[in-house]
């Protein structure tokens, strides 16, 4: 996921059950998506 925000990516979506971490883990990359 990093690697494609660096290349232009600003959206992802979640699919599956559970919290998603993502955010906490790379708040750095996280602040530049929606």
């Amino acid at each position: 996921m990093a690697e494609q925000v660096g290349h232009g990516v600003a959206r992802y979506i979640v699919l599956g059950a559970g919290p998603d971490t993502f955010a906490q883990r790379r708040p750095e990359t996280a602040a530049r998506l929606t």
